[in-house]
């Protein structure tokens, strides 16, 4: 059975077998965000499929995962749940590469009985059909239940 393990301070965060699991106090803090978004970048420049499927969260708390173009996700198809994987093995296949520049924490709330982190940042995305960019993100992750998932992250224009 695969492991991906991240620590940071009291927080452990772990995909295992391809369903995300987190261990926290329940603070959906600045630390958990930036674990689990650390895990998906892990993730996505090894192509780790499984583990990609299991940072995000399912209907109907899944809202988007979008990416503006070129080679990207907008409108119905960032809603598309079932398409990610589909998106991320077309974008590994033309060597993609996602590298975090900056990470601001925004927020944490409440909604729907769960806690809500918002994140924002900076990220330089890359590829053989696609030059070095710096590009703006923003992320929504909803935490608990035994498992902390994205359920937005939007990759946006260049800047």
């Amino acid at each position: 059975m695969r492991r991906i393990a991240v620590v940071v301070a009291a927080l452990s965060f772990c995909v295992v077998g391809g369903e995300a699991r987190a261990t926290t106090l329940g603070s959906c803090d600045a630390a958990e965000a930036r674990a689990v978004l650390n895990a998906y970048l892990v993730a996505f420049k090894r192509g780790q499929y499984t583990d990609l499927q299991a940072l995000f969260a399912t209907k109907p708390e899944f809202l988007w995962y979008a990416v503006s173009p070129p080679f990207g996700r907008t409108g119905e198809r960032a809603k598309n749940r079932l398409a990610l994987l589909s998106y991320w093995r077309a974008r590994h296949a033309k060597r993609e590469t996602l590298n975090l520049v900056r990470f601001n924490f925004a927020s944490t709330q409440e909604r729907d009985g769960a806690l809500l982190a918002n994140f924002n940042g900076q990220i330089i995305r890359k590829a053989n059909d696609l030059p070095s960019e710096h590009r703006g993100f923003k992320a929504t992750l909803r935490c608990g239940a035994g498992a902390t998932q994205f359920i937005v992250l939007s990759i946006g224009t260049k800047i």
